[in-house]
């Protein structure tokens, strides 16, 4: 139980009622303190001119049934204090519990509630490493193949790799046989004869090309592949995600709604409870409320 509720019953003071009893309480302290409380002296004061028997008295001192009053008096404004500091707190505590409420945690409310906290989808998505990690040895073992194959025939077969400028070499010693560097006494004369026929190194270079472009296709379709594998998951787990998400939400939008009727409902349960009063300071209540009731 709020400890709180120890303000409130099903029957008494409504706030605006309560702070209004404070207030005219307040005012009852007030009246005694900045009166008999505040200003009175235990003698009487006259005045007179000398040679005269005609005085005036200027300050009255109580008397002794006024001394007498005191006790009661103090009493009377302890209990008006005593009531003013008990409505002021139920005030306060009728405050703090629409505070509580208006504060409440969507999540804390579903927890007190034994109601599970609903975990928010996570959408899950594959690239391709993770795709050739779930490969066996043959099937990833021929991607690092085909990729090794590519690679070398490639660069053997490049415009700019040796092969290439090799053939180029060749066409042109076939073209001009014997070649003379140097003059006079020095001169040198180079003669070239080809270890391969022209035919031959064109066949084996288309060849090669051949076997890179099959080598290349065969890699082009194993990563189409694994690039369509990529797509049609990342497609299935998009599905499963939206799905996952539109009930989440719909589940989400139901304990919102919920938890707004709870506030609400809560709201008014507070604002409807009673302020009571104390046993001990109902004489007190009675008779500022029945001074209230004068003006």
């Amino acid at each position: 139980m709020d400890k709180n509720m120890v303000f409130f019953g099903e029957n008494g003071l409504t706030s605006t009622s309560a702070n209004h009893i404070a207030n005219m309480a307040k005012e009852y302290t007030q009246n005694f303190e900045s009166g008999k409380l505040s200003s009175f002296d235990f003698f009487e004061t006259t005045v007179g001119l000398i040679g005269t028997t005609e005085k005036s008295k200027i300050k009255r001192g109580i008397t002794h049934d006024e001394l007498a009053e005191f006790p009661t008096i103090l009493e009377c404004v302890a209990q008006a204090n005593s009531l003013i500091a008990w409505l002021r707190e139920a005030v306060k505590a009728r405050d703090a519990l629409f505070s509580q409420v208006n504060n409440k945690d969507f999540e804390e409310w579903l927890q007190e509630y034994g109601v599970e906290v609903p975990v928010s989808p996570t959408r899950k998505k594959i690239d391709r490493d993770e795709v050739i990690a779930e490969m066996n040895i043959k099937e990833r073992n021929r991607i690092y193949s085909l990729q090794s194959k590519a690679a070398v025939l490639g660069k053997f077969v490049h415009p700019d790799g040796h092969f290439a400028r090799a053939r180029k070499a060749l066409l042109e010693i076939l073209a001009v046989p014997n070649n003379i560097k140097g003059e006079g006494r020095d001169a040198m004369v180079y003669e070239y004869t080809n270890t391969c026929e022209e035919n031959d190194v064109n066949e084996m270079f288309f060849k090669i090309q051949g076997l890179y472009r099959a080598a290349q296709a065969e890699l082009n379709s194993v990563n189409h592949d694994i690039d369509e594998t990529v797509r049609s998951k990342n497609m299935e787990y998009m599905c499963q995600y939206n799905e996952e998400l539109q009930k989440y939400n719909s589940t989400m939008k139901e304990y919102t709604a919920k938890f707004e009727l709870w506030k609400s409902e809560e709201s008014k349960r507070i604002a409807d409870l009673k302020i009571v009063i104390p046993n001990h300071l109902e004489n007190i209540y009675n008779a500022i409320n029945d001074l209230s009731k004068k003006k």
